[in-house]
């Protein structure tokens, strides 16, 4: 066994760092002993704690009496480690005590027949054979995680770029579609000037989704839906549009366009009167085609509107809509930025994987700082939108040094403006 071996044992990184400390904990390894086969010691934790430890070496099990639930646990990871670094302590014995032989014994019996763990209620949209993919695909992706964190982000970044692809093609392989489009999309910023911010993000994202979705059968039902949309398994549209919606006045607030990997994509968000619920129309075009609907911003709807299941709401279909000419009434923002930071804490609190949090800011003032354009609220606080663009020439005209509502999308480090509301009109920016 070498050191890739080991660590390709450990069931997260946190373990593994707990085991180089355990390895190093000379005194409290009070006896160790084994043979080509076997290892076995005892590892004192307390003056009246003993852990014993085994590893079989062959079939690579790991026994522990600690009550951790991981399997190598931090003990027996840290045995391996000592064998590795200073096998001269190992005293050679052909003779295992009896415990030894006990567990041996016990890891040699066939294991009991059991029922297949059950999907989860929320995901029984998924096929079992599907679903036990993914969770196979999930216990791979936190491996590799582990890996990519030891190795370090800047290994990870002079890695060629069909390292990426590769990886990605295996978690498409485990039906994790969305998680393989993540990882696959990561060469394309590694150039970038936060390339180093993005990644650790996204490696964040993604190993909260593994733990997580480990577990779905213990989640609630809305946060299973979450996870396993976010896995990349998609609703269709007739089941969606087959609940109860929301029926409103809606304002078409603003919307937003780009492409990836040869598919042009618009988010639209729209805004309720009465119920005050953003609701998102996300379309899908390949190469130049157009868009089936046009939504122009600043129109408004009579419409039922039906969203996706999720802890948070937010991705929605028309149920069924009608051009309005009433005036709406419903435009109220956040107040300040501190508001817009506690508002988007509690949207993270119900959903950690929200993307895009769609938010509009009531009275601010665009203003130039050198080569920075922000926005001032009335409490002088201040929110940067980097260097100016064609938008922010926009919304300095619109302002003209009055305050002004925006509104725009929020990733949890930058605001991106869409549309100015100023005087009563909503102008796309």
């Amino acid at each position: 066994m070498n050191y890739d071996q080991l660590y390709a044992l450990a069931p997260d990184s946190d373990t593994l760092q707990k085991a180089r400390g355990v390895s190093y904990a000379g005194r409290k390894w009070l006896m160790i002993e084994g043979n080509e086969k076997l290892l076995w010691a005892n590892y004192q934790t307390a003056p009246s704690l003993i852990h014993k430890v085994v590893v079989d070496l062959e079939k690579q099990r790991f026994g522990c009496t600690c009550r951790s639930r991981q399997r190598p646990c931090r003990h027996a990871l840290g045995l391996l480690m000592l064998l590795l670094r200073q096998d001269e302590r190992i005293r050679v014995s052909y003779d295992p005590p009896d415990w030894v032989m006990k567990w041996q014994n016990i890891q040699a019996q066939p294991p009991v027949p059991t029922e297949p763990n059950p999907i989860p209620v929320q995901s029984q949209r998924i096929a079992a054979k599907r679903y036990a993919s993914m969770q196979e695909g999930v216990i791979e992706l936190k491996q590799w995680l582990s890996n990519l964190i030891r190795q370090g982000l800047a290994v990870a970044k002079e890695q060629p770029a069909d390292s990426w692809d590769a990886f990605a093609a295996r978690m498409v392989d485990a039906k994790l579609g969305s998680i393989g489009k993540q990882i696959r999309l990561v060469k394309g910023f590694l150039n970038e000037e936060d390339w180093h911010e993005r990644l650790l993000a996204l490696i964040g994202d993604l190993h909260l989704f593994a733990q997580s979705f480990q577990q779905l059968d213990r989640l609630p039902p809305n946060l299973q839906d979450e996870l396993i949309s976010y896995a990349g398994v998609n609703m269709k549209k007739d089941v969606v549009l087959s609940q109860k919606g929301i029926f409103d006045h809606w304002l078409i607030l603003g919307q937003t366009f780009g492409e990836e990997e040869n598919l042009r994509y618009r988010r639209c968000w729209l805004l309720g009167e009465k119920s005050q619920q953003f609701a998102l129309l996300l379309d899908f075009v390949f190469g130049q085609n157009s868009f089936e609907q046009q939504w122009p911003v600043g129109a408004a709807l009579r419409a039922e509107v039906v969203f996706y299941p999720a802890s948070r709401p937010q991705r929605a279909l028309l149920k069924e809509f009608g051009w309005s000419q009433k005036v709406f009434e419903g435009l109220n923002g956040y107040p300040s930025f501190e508001s817009l930071a506690k508002g988007y804490a509690e949207a993270l609190a119900e959903n950690p994987w929200i993307g895009y949090f769609p938010c509009l800011i009531d009275d601010v003032i665009p203003i130039l700082e050198g080569e920075e354009l922000m926005l001032l609220d009335q409490a002088k606080g201040f929110l940067s939108l980097g260097k100016p663009i064609t938008a922010s020439w926009k919304l300095l005209a619109l302002s003209g040094g009055h305050p002004i509502s925006v509104f725009g999308e929020w990733n949890g480090a930058m605001f991106f403006p869409l549309t100015a509301i100023a005087e009563g009109r909503v102008v796309a920016l």
